[in-house]
Formats: structure tokens, sequence, C-alpha cells
């Protein structure tokens, strides 16, 4: 079962270094938490392990591949001895059979879904500095300097252990051995020159270096189980790969995903503002001058391998083949990995400037008018250092310093940001505040940095995809991909000509517009008689040029084999992905974003030392998704409910002072050692209540389509079912799969999932020793009713688990016992 022991502990001291002069403060948190996370998932049962499907033969027939066309078509069904559905043990990969031998048998064989429950414990350790001087060199000049330090190391674990790999338990983003280390220093000088004109410098520096290991990487597991060229002796090609098994049956996934991950940022930040007073205006006018470094380094050495239900299936036959056919036999249907080497570093300025005028119009009248401008320089590299970039206009990929500074990359100098607002006293008790603006950004995920350095030629890649959705790889697991290329000499002009094999991540030689967000509300804020103070506010924005990742070079859905329908094979015989990740894609639909939501809060101070607040929010927010469209060939399906905005939200918070001891209701006499056990004492919790995440119902084999994107399936019915659980949260039999070459008319994000529901309590109480020394002692109780949240359920309709939720979102109860002392 899960269980979670957190220890939290820390001091903080200060006080004068000279007197009336020189001060000091400093302190130290450190935390040590022991969690332990459980998941619910698949490992495949002993018959399936030896070859032996007769069981599901009616419902999932697997077919050889070494038989009939390579379109799928003709291919005879399994079977030895006599036996359907059955693989001879000749014909099972040696790897496999390796791999397999890694994972632990399923705790409940009797199915083939959802059949593995393991618990283990994991690590979240914590400690941070802080320090803090402060100077008052003259009447009118403060000069403060502060410097922190933050360590954080974090160990879970993968469902199938260290040496089986899989996803990380209990739904935790990443498995593996983590430490961060995150530090930063600033000196601020404040000059006050008249009582109308002030100035604000500062000096501000960071640091932060994130090195997460995959836990088998001291291990060449993948050279151990039998798969070649994975294994090179680094760091980032050590472990297993990454293998991501399908079902519609028994579907897994083992080997590490997504690590090794290091990144290393440095920034340096020159601020400087000027406030000016005059009449009824307040101007406030500066700049903001920052240096950026960046090392990211994000892609696995091992490659991913995948196993799809379609190498042993048969496209006359519905519902044919298993992933796990197909792995058994060693086939896969993808393979791509790019090897580290060498990471350059990545270099950036970001410039600003702004000015604003606070005009207090009159007594009940006050406006906001502000500009400000931003500019950012493409990302470059020290000399003698590139990456890339890919042109596809020529075919070549440009490096940076050779290529021009910016290998082909704009950024615009025209992004100014108008800031208006506005508060008015309607009456004594009333109040309006309005605003608008705008906001400039940089994009998440590698778009701003670490895509140009992610791919060949600065890092060894290889990528192989399949003729058609039926076909496999040219090798299988026990031959391994082969040693990639070496990578080529730079020539002096900086481009070199994209062969085929290599499947890139780039910007896109051109314009690169920064995202920004318009946003405005309005808020009333109203005072009512017997302390009740309220409010409610519209607040609404839209995001445009928003970030895009798009597959460049997928091609059309239609018959035959997938070469002849990418856009690039005619031009530059191009036969894997191109992704670009751009905001302004040529011949592609701008991003875009909408937000709205209605906000209200009312608070009210109760007599007998109650005190109640309570917000409840309603948002609508629709984008075309968080990494990308799922269907780039109709942007119009993509425009949904976004992924990660719930739509309503209802917290409440409430404070008591317990109404017994000294000077209280109840036992209103109490001194002396009875006061200390039973008065004083104070409750209060908030109360969270929240709409469900959205979610789409998607197709696991996309076949149909004859491309290499993911497919939506045609929704014929809501799917919604009467009362949704974690064995049927819909119907998937409301979704069904599309004609052929025909992307499904089932929308994006077009189901809620469930709703999130959890109470925090708290108790506490301060005992005064002298005037200035007291302790605080608390009790603190997280999700204090235990209560239960789920996470989403599986939502690939064509799978046998379609529907059933499998983890939780948060936590189940946890308490904890805090003492601070205050002297």
């Amino acid at each position: 079962m899960p269980g979670n022991v957190w220890n939290q502990f820390g001091g903080s001291v200060g006080g004068p270094i000279k007197k009336d002069k020189l001060f000091f403060f400093s302190d130290y948190q450190g935390m040590r938490n022991s969690l332990s996370t459980s998941s619910l998932y698949t490992s495949p049962i002993a018959a399936f392990r030896s070859g032996d499907f007769s069981s599901v033969a009616s419902t999932n027939p697997i077919y050889d591949p070494a038989t009939g066309n390579a379109d799928g078509t003709g291919r005879s069904q399994f079977s030895c001895n006599g036996v359907l559905n059955v693989i001879c043990p000749g014909r099972i990969s040696s790897a496999t059979a390796n791999l397999l031998a890694l994972l632990p048998s399923p705790t409940n064989p009797s199915v083939a879904d959802n059949n593995y429950t393991i618990s283990r414990p994991g690590i979240f350790d914590q400690n941070q500095v802080d320090a803090r001087v402060d100077l008052f060199a003259s009447p009118k000049s403060l000069v403060f300097g502060k410097f922190s330090y933050f360590h954080a190391h974090f160990l879970t674990q993968n469902v199938f252990g260290t040496q089986g790999g899989g996803p990380p338990l209990g739904g935790i983003p990443n498995s593996g051995d983590s430490t961060d280390d995150v530090y930063s220093a600033m000196v601020n000088y404040q000059r006050t020159f008249s009582p109308s004109l002030q100035q604000d410098f500062r000096f501000a520096f960071s640091r932060i270096a994130i090195s997460e290991l995959q836990l088998d990487a001291s291990q060449d597991l993948a050279n151990q189980v039998g798969i070649p060229n994975i294994n090179l002796g680094t760091v980032y090609t050590s472990g297993l790969p990454t293998l991501t098994v399908a079902g519609p049956t028994s579907a897994f996934t083992m080997g590490d995903i997504g690590l090794p991950f290091f990144e290393h940022e440095t920034n340096l930040e020159f601020y400087d503002t000027w406030t000016k007073t005059a009449g009824r205006h307040a101007f406030k006018f500066g700049g903001d001058f920052k240096k950026f470094y960046g090392i990211r380094t994000d892609v696995s050495g091992r490659g991913s391998f995948d196993f799809s239900q379609n190498i042993t299936g048969n496209p006359g036959v519905p519902n044919s083949g298993l992933g796990l056919a197909s792995f058994l036999l060693g086939l896969s249907d993808s393979f791509g990995r790019d090897i580290t080497l060498v990471q350059p570093q990545e270099k950036q300025w970001r410039l600003s400037f702004f000015g604003e005028d606070t005009w207090k119009v009159t007594q009940n009248l006050t406006l906001l008018l502000g500009v400000r401008w931003d500019y950012t320089t493409p990302i470059y590299t020290p000399d003698g250092e590139s990456v890339g970039n890919l042109d596809l206009n020529t075919g070549n990929v440009l490096l940076t310093n050779l290529a021009g500074k910016y290998a082909g990359v704009r950024t615009l100098k025209t992004e100014f940001s108008p800031r208006v607002g506005m508060s008015y006293r309607v009456t004594k008790d009333l109040v309006v505040r309005g605003g608008y603006g705008r906001s400039y950004f940089l994009n998440p995920y590698g778009a701003s940095f670490g895509t140009e350095g992610c791919c060949w030629p600065i890092k060894q890649s290889q990528a192989f995809t399949p003729a058609n959705p039926y076909g496999a790889l040219p090798f299988t697991l026990d031959q391994g991909p082969g040693l990639p290329a070496a990578l080529p000499a730079y020539p002096s002009n900086g481009q070199i000509p994209l062969p085929n094999g290599f499947s890139q991540y780039f910007l896109g030689a051109g314009n690169y517009p920064h995202s920004y967000n318009d946003g405005w509300n309005v808020t009333l804020e109203q005072l009512f008689p017997y302390d009740v103070a309220f409010t409610v506010a519209y607040l609404g924005n839209i995001g445009r040029h928003l970030w895009d990742n798009i597959d460049v070079n997928a091609p059309l859905p239609g018959p035959g084999a997938f070469d002849p329908r990418r856009p690039y094979f005619a031009k530059f015989g191009w036969t894997t992905s191109e992704n670009q990740r751009n905001n302004e894609l040529p011949g592609y639909p701008e991003f875009r974003s909408n937000y709205n939501s209605l906000q209200a809060t009312i608070q009210k101070r109760f007599g007998g030392g109650i005190n109640l607040l309570s917000n409840f929010t309603w948002a609508k927010s629709l984008d075309e998704g968080t990494f990308g469209p799922q269907n780039q060939f109709d942007f119009r399906s993509n425009y949904g409910n976004s992924d990660s905005v719930r739509p309503f939200s209802w917290v409440t918070a409430a404070v008591w002072d317990l109404p017994f001891g000294h000077g209280r209701p109840f036992a209103g006499d109490l001194h002396g050692p009875a006061q200390a056990i039973v008065g004083g004492w104070t409750l209060s919790g908030i109360y969270n209540f929240e709409g469900g995440l959205f979610f789409t119902p998607t197709l696991a084999n996309s076949a149909s389509l004859n491309s290499t994107i993911a497919l939506r399936p045609n929704r014929i019915r809501s799917g919604q079912v009467s009362s949704p659980n974690r064995h049927e949260w819909f119907d998937p039999t409301a979704f069904t799969v599309p004609d052929l070459y025909v992307y499904g008319n089932s929308g994006r994000n077009i189901i809620g999932g469930p709703r999130f529901s959890s109470a925090d309590l708290s108790l506490q109480k301060a005992f005064r020793f002298t005037e200035k020394a007291h302790l605080e002692l608390k009790w603190d109780a997280f999700n204090a009713f235990n209560h239960t949240n789920l996470s989403n359920p599986n939502s690939s309709v064509d799978t046998s688990t379609a529907g059933q939720i499998t983890g939780i979102v948060d936590f189940r109860r946890r308490m904890q016992i805090g003492a601070q002392l205050t002297f």
C-alpha cells in the first residue's frame, strides 16, 4: 500500500551586525520524504510469453508476417502443431525471451490485462539555505544582497524495477535517480534622489543544474539480453532502450523512458527602474537586460523500439494482430535514437524596455497606461561550436557561426505590448477595476532552446520507419540497428545536405515570432454590512502564435506505400519524420487559444473567531493541443478543451479559534497546565472540489489511415454512461473505426474525466514562554478523509482495457506534525 513519511525541519537567525547600519538574516530548511507509490499495470501471462495466444484466437487472430504480401494481405494465421494462434518456440526471438525474463510474473495471472499490482518506496529529499545582508549606506541609499542554494534528490522506481524498467510508479512524471541544484544571488541598490525621484538597480545571477539518470545507467543490459549496437560505452547509451508493446490486449512498456536528462542553465540579469512623481502622475520606466546560457540533453542514445499489432495482423481481418506477438518475433515497426557526443552551449540575449504612467484623474478614478518592448535573439553558440537548423527550401542543415550567426532564424523586433488599467470607486463600498495587457513569452518543451542541438549533425542519429502500416523494420531485435554513421566534418559555409534516415527537430529558416497572450479583466468589489466582502470578476485571454510541433514530412492519408505520399520524398528523398517547431509554419494555420472565466469570492468574518473565505471559478479554455496538433491535416478538428484546465473549481478555507480556554466562551477560567492543554487551539481547513480534466477517445491502431500520425475514431453516440466508475468511465462502443484513409470525426477532449476532491485540515497552538519566546505546534492532515481521486481512463477505444481507470492523481491521506520555536 502507498505510504508516506515526511520530516521537515529548519531554522532562521538574524540581527544587526552594526547598529542601525548593517543587518543580516539567514535560514535553513530541510525535508526528508520517504514515499511509497503503487501502480496497477500489465505483465504478460505465462501462455503469452511462450507464444500461446490460442485463448484469444477468436478475438485477436495473429498472422505470420513471413507469409503473404508486403502490405499485409494474403498472410496465413499462425499455427503450431495444429493449434491456431500459437507461435512455435523456434520463431521466438532470443533477445525477446531474455527481455521477458526480466519482467515479474503477474500478481493476478487469471487475466491478461491490468494484472500486476506493485508498490515500491521512493526518496524525495531537499535542502535549502538562504542568506541576506542589508546595508543602509546613507539616509538616501540602501544596498542589500542575498544568496540562495537549493538541492533536491529524487529517487523513484519503475513498474518493473531497475532491470525491467517501464513507466514510473504511481503516475510520477519521471523515474530514475535525479539531483537538482539551484543557485541564485542578487545585489540591489536603491537610491532616493528626491521625494519625487527614485532609482532601483539590480544585478541577479542564477544557475540550475539538473541531472536525471536511468536506474540501470551502470549496466549494459541491452548487450546482456542480446540487442547489439545499443550500449556503446557512455551514460547516454547504457541500460535498456524503450520497448513499447502495443495491444489490443496485454499492452505494456519496458526499458527506460526519457532518460538520461541533463540541463544546465545560467542567467545573468541587469535591471534598472526609475520612478518619478509629478502632480497626479507617477511615471515608472526602465529596462531589463538578460544573458542566457543553456545546455540541454533530453534524448536517449539507447533509442526506442515500437511493436505494433499490425506486424502480425491482416488488413482484411478486423482486430487481428497483437503487439506482444510482434515482440516475440523481434519485429519492430519503428526505431529512432540520437547519441550525444558533445552538447554545445546555447546562448541568447533577452532585452526589454518599459514605461508606464499611473494617473490619478480624479479622487475616484485612477488610470494606468503603459507599453513594453521585448526582443529576444535567436539561439547562437560560442565560436567553434554549432547547433543545427533545417532549411526546407534547400534540404540543407544550417550550422550557427558558419551559415550565419543564427543559422537562418530571425526573431522580430516589433514585439510591443500595450498595458491599460483602470480603478473607479463608484461608492464608498463599491469599486470597479479593469485592465487589458499583452505579454510575449518564450515557448516551453525545447522550442526556445534545446531543439537545434538535439539532432544530426550535432548528434549521431538513426531513424527507421516501415514502408506501410503492416511492415516491419529491416532488422530484428537479435540483429540490432547497426552502428550509426560517424558525424561529418563541418564545411566552411555551414551547409550540409540532410541525408535520408535522419529524423530532425528544427525551427526552420525565416521568421520565428514569439507567442503572446492578450488578457483582459473586469472586477467588481463590494463591501456589505456585517463584515461581508464579495468580489465577482470576468477574466479572458487569447493566445496567438502558439507553439507548433508538426511532422512536415508525414505522408498524406491514402492508398499505397508511405514514401510517395511524403511531401519531401520526391524533392530530397526523405523517408523519415521531420518535425518543425515554430510559431509560424508556412502552409499551416496559426495555433491559437481562448480562455474565459467567471470568478466569485466571498469573505465573511463571524464572531467567535471564525473566518470564512470561499472562491468559485468557472472556466472555458480552448486550444489545439499542448504538444502540437493531433491531426495536422485538419486543424479545425484539434480545437477543443484544453488538456490541463478544469471546467470549474470551488475552494473554501475556514479558520476557527476554538472556544475553549482562558478568555474564551467555554472553560474561560482555566490557567496553568489546564490552559496549556485545553486552551488556545486553532482549527483551519481547505476544501477543494474541481471538475475533471478532459480527454480524447483515440484508436491505438491507426492502420486504416495509412499514415504515420495518430488516429481518432468516428463518434456514433455520446459515449457517456449512466454511472461512470473506475471499471467503465465511458462507453468505448460509441466509437468506431473510420473508413479507409479518413480521419475520424470524434473531437479532441470531448469527455470529462473524474472530478477531484480533497480536504486538508490543520490544528495548531502557540505556547508563549516569555515576551520574545514562543513555541508553535501544528498537526496537518492532507486529504484528511482519504478520498480516492481517480486519474483519467484508458482512452484507446480499440483495446481490451478501454474506459478503465488504473491510477490516481493524488496521494492518499498524509499527516505531519511540526514545531516552530521563535525566540
